[in-house]
């Protein structure tokens, strides 16, 4: 028995390495019991004919497959791609092909969308790219050809009338025209698109709209980022029932007096300290603490003093104190015996985790 027809690896493939003859390297490709024998004996032989008669005949997938791979007859590619029963081989002869009318005879009409999209995203008509954009009946295929076009009209009338949200979402960041995006932003039924649209728009009274009133907070969060009227902005932070809205709105605002007003308003932690990173004096404060060394703890106790009268130098310390914390308790002053360690504890113990634990 000849050893490339071992069932032992090493015995196979010690044999396949000895062997160059371009028919013998067929016979194992087709005969081998073992299918990585069968695949590395493909990937040696160079002869287009016995190749072919792989692609066409042979039992194994992965064989068939492999050797479709290094065709490069396209009437052999193209008989593959248009008949072969298994949609994987049809999809690896569509990926070497070169003839546009076949690419969209399988674009069009291939039983499986994985071998249509793949034909799609090979087309090159822009009016077979449309009809399928608009017509084909699977979303993933009518995505892909989407992605490659560029005429507004089309793109506008996908983006506001497909039935699949990921096909109007694709339609949509290729769309430039204002009246179009608006329409979207406002009017579609899927968060996600409304997004995209958002993302583009250029109107800031259209944005402020949204922001106060779109029902999606992801969707509010966009035109809050996108907003710069500091009144607009003072009222999504107090009002907006998302925190992460609020919290970005507040990270927007300059007004120290609308600032103050949620700081002291609002009953979310995490806003309350978006709030208080926004005064002047946090500013102040925080660049003192940041300029302390990890071992200052009678700078640390003074700002705690300083703490009991002024609110503002409160978060900062905690902050220190935490990063402090990290360092290795053998080389940290504050975690060892002795009277730093009666100052970090009483430090410890003048900060409870809320709000001031909140900071990202």
């Amino acid at each position: 028995m000849a050893a490339w027809k071992s069932k032992n690896r090493e015995k196979a493939f010690d044999a396949l390495r000895k062997t160059t003859k371009q028919t013998e390297l067929a016979a194992i490709a087709m005969k081998a019991p073992l299918s990585e024998v069968r695949i590395e004996a493909v990937e040696m032989i160079n002869n287009q004919t016995i190749l072919e008669e792989i692609a066409k005949t042979a039992t194994c997938g992965p064989t068939r497959q492999k050797a479709v791979g290094k065709l490069t007859n396209q009437s052999v590619l193209a008989s593959i791609a248009l008949t072969d029963e298994d949609e994987y081989i049809r999809e690896n002869a569509v990926v070497r092909l070169d003839d546009q009318y076949i690419i969209t005879r399988v674009a069009i009409s291939d039983k499986d969308r994985n071998v249509r999209h793949v034909a799609v995203a090979k087309l090159e008509d822009n009016h077979v790219l449309k009809s399928i954009a608009m017509n084909d009946p699977d979303s993933f295929v009518r995505v892909g050809a989407v992605t490659k076009l560029n005429d507004p009209e089309i793109l506008a009338e996908i983006a506001e009338n497909d039935t699949d949200c990921s096909a109007r979402q694709r339609a949509v960041v290729k769309i430039y025209d204002q009246p179009v995006l608006i329409n979207i932003a406002r009017l579609d039924s899927d968060a996600r698109v409304r997004l995209e649209a958002v993302a583009r728009l250029t109107d800031p009274d259209i944005v402020a709209d949204i922001a106060v009133n779109d029902s999606d907070g992801c969707v509010r969060l966009r035109a809050v980022e996108k907003l710069e009227d500091q009144i607009i902005l003072a009222k999504i932070a107090k009002n907006d029932k998302d925190r992460f809205v609020c919290r970005t709105a507040v990270k927007k605002l300059q007004n120290q007096n609308d600032i103050l007003d949620i700081l002291n308003s609002s009953t979310d932690d995490d806003v309350k300290v978006e709030a208080y990173k926004k005064l002047d004096e946090y500013s102040e404060y925080a660049g003192l603490v940041g300029d302390m060394e990890y071992n200052d703890v009678t700078d640390a106790m003074a700002m705690i003093k300083l703490a009991e009268t002024n609110p503002y130098v409160l978060l900062p310390i905690w902050n220190w104190v935490k990063a402090k914390v990290e360092i290795p308790r053998w080389d940290n002053p504050l975690m060892n015996s002795g009277p730093t360690a009666g100052g970090y504890q009483e430090i410890r113990l003048k900060f409870p985790p809320k709000p001031y634990d909140a900071e990202d």
